[in-house]
Formats: structure tokens, C-alpha cells, sequence
């Protein structure tokens, strides 16, 4: 029996180093409990998910908005969950924003934005004066060339997007041309345009989150001076 034990006891040492690694990818931890008698030695181990360890992040409420994007005369339900956003950015995978169909509460869509720079985006609801339709705005600007990227849709009530506008331009922001100046200050009129009959969801571009909140539509423009700016200076310089 105390050589069958000494066996038992051998082989948790063994198998439990060897699991414990292979589950370590940070989302788990472990509670260990263990019992024994004469001829065994029982480890009981409970798997702790993530989320168990999430319960300092404060919950905040969601904001609830409403907009007929299937243009069915039906408004669809817009929730904007701000908790990841405001209070714990650095996941990077929650979904910040969803819709659910009007008319069938079916879920529709879902976007993303966080302040982490790969999830840096903006997502609004513009108004043509009939329709309205979803926006995304991301002016992206990695290891100085900068990608500029619009793209305004409505739904269908099988979740596909119908474009009414895409548009991108990309930019070196350290190496301009002569025409790029124009060409983006052109650009960014042409997005302003309809970022000024649109109101801001939720906007993380800059890292500084912008949104709108109960009774209070935000209008938010993109400001591209100060790339302007530095492009000139850049282009001075060379």
C-alpha cells in the first residue's frame, strides 16, 4: 500500500506541472484541492475562467440607440457597451457596439473600437436626410504611412452590409508628394462632410474615446491639421 501511494503521489507530481503549462494562456487559473488515504493520493483541480477574475472592472451602463438601418420603416436597436472602452481597454477583442433588427430582434451586426492602437475606430449613424445608414471612420497611421478609411452602409435583415459609400486613401507622411496635400485636405472635407450630419457612436481614433451619451448627439469632426503640419515641416526639410 505505502509503495502504491509513493507511485500515486510520483505521478500527480509529474502530470500536474505538465497541465498546469500546457493551460497557461493567461485566461484561466486554478483552484487545487486534495484528499488522500492509505493507498491514494486525489488531486481535484477546478478551472477558474477569465472572467472570474474581471470583478474590479466596473460595469457601465449600455446606451441604447435607435436608427432604422434595413430602411424598413422599422428602427433597429443600437447597444453601445462602453464598459471595455472606459475601463479596461487593453483586451482588444470585446464588442463595443451591436444591432438588433427591428422587426425580428434578430442580431444584425456587431463593431469594435478600443483605445489599443489596432482597435482605434469610429463608428457613427448618419442621416442623408431620409435615410440613415452605419459609418466607420479610421484615419490609420502606422510606422508613418497613414491609410484614411470611409465606408458608410445599411443592413439588410440578414445581417449583409449595402455600401453606399467606400473610400480610402493612403499618404506618406514623413515622405509627401506635392499633390498630397490636396488630395487629403480633400479627402477629409469630403469625410467631414458627412461626419457633420452624422452623430458619433463611439470613437476611439487618437486613443481618446469620443461618444455620445443619453440626450446629448455628439458631432465630431476630424481635425487633419496637425498632419498637415507635419508634412509641410517634413517636406521643408527635404
Amino acid at each position: 500500500m505505502v509503495r502504491l501511494k509513493n507511485i500515486s503521489i510520483i505521478l500527480v507530481l509529474i502530470i500536474l506541472p505538465i497541465y498546469l503549462t500546457g493551460c497557461n494562456n493567461n485566461t484561466s487559473t486554478f483552484n487545487v484541492s486534495k484528499t488522500g488515504n492509505n493507498s491514494q493520493f486525489l488531486v481535484d483541480l477546478e478551472v477558474l475562467k477569465k472572467d472570474s477574475m474581471d470583478s474590479d472592472v466596473k460595469l457601465e451602463e449600455p446606451i441604447i440607440w435607435y436608427a432604422d438601418l434595413t430602411h424598413d420603416g422599422i428602427n433597429e436597436k443600437i447597444v453601445m457597451d462602453l464598459t471595455y472602452v472606459i475601463n479596461y481597454p487593453e483586451t482588444g477583442e470585446e464588442k463595443t457596439v451591436t444591432v438588433y433588427s427591428g422587426s425580428s430582434g434578430e442580431l444584425l451586426w456587431t463593431g469594435h473600437a478600443d483605445t489599443v492602437h489596432v482597435g482605434w475606430n469610429g463608428i457613427y449613424i448618419y442621416n442623408d436626410g431620409k435615410n440613415e445608414y452605419l459609418v466607420i471612420w479610421q484615419p490609420t497611421i502606422y510606422q508613418d504611412i497613414a491609410n484614411f478609411n470611409i465606408r458608410i452602409f445599411s443592413l439588410a435583415e440578414d445581417g449583409k452590409e449595402k455600401d453606399l459609400l467606400k473610400k480610402n486613401m493612403e499618404f506618406d507622411i514623413y515622405n509627401p508628394k506635392e499633390s498630397d496635400f490636396d488630395e487629403v485636405s480633400e479627402f477629409v472635407d469630403m469625410v467631414n462632410g458627412y461626419l457633420e450630419k452624422s452623430y458619433v457612436l463611439v470613437d476611439t481614433n487618437n486613443a481618446t474615446p469620443v461618444y455620445s451619451t443619453y440626450g446629448n448627439q455628439i458631432v465630431n469632426l476630424y481635425d487633419v491639421s496637425p498632419i498637415l503640419k507635419e508634412m509641410k515641416g517634413m517636406k521643408e526639410n527635404n
